[in-house]
């Protein structure tokens, strides 16, 4: 049996990870749009098991919103979150996935879901945007990443 190992994948082939390299700033947007970084191919009939992990900071007119955009056929969901607010508050509607905080400090979350893919390959993205569309600084900081795990037990 012969491993490749490639950049990014720690000797296995089967874990992906995506990192955000540079910090991604709006303001007065509360349209959803993939994020630069925070994206990948997926695979037509494959299951994977996402860890994403982002820090953001935004002020408490603007909160923060968030979404997956996946292929047709694909569903994902949300495992449990884990939020850490340095003194904050914090609450999330997980029906909207929505996320409401007092971000006058940052906030940090990772997050598993599971995915699973129809027929159809495609890009899974990561989307965010202004809850409020207001004219202050909403931030995802360099270092937020996702974690792609092929699931197929196989």
């Amino acid at each position: 049996m012969t491993i490749t190992r490639t950049p990014g994948n720690f000797g296995n082939p089967r874990i992906r990870f995506f990192i955000k390299r540079n910090s991604e700033t709006i303001q007065s947007d509360t349209t959803f749009t993939d994020d630069n970084d925070l994206q990948f191919e997926a695979k037509a009939n494959t299951n994977y098991l996402i860890m994403y992990c982002r820090v953001i900071t935004s002020d408490p007119s603007a909160d923060f919103k968030e979404v997956w955009s996946v292929p047709t056929g694909a569903t994902i969901n949300r495992i449990s979150t884990f939020w850490h607010a340095g003194g904050g508050n914090v609450s999330v509607n997980f029906a909207l996935q929505l996320v409401t905080f007092d971000p006058s400090i940052q906030e940090s979350n990772c997050s598993p879901c599971l995915l699973v893919m129809g027929s159809t390959p495609g890009t899974v993205a990561w989307q965010w945007a202004q809850n409020g569309s207001v004219a202050v600084d909403t931030t995802v900081l360099a270092g937020s990443y996702l974690m792609v795990m092929e699931a197929n037990g196989n």
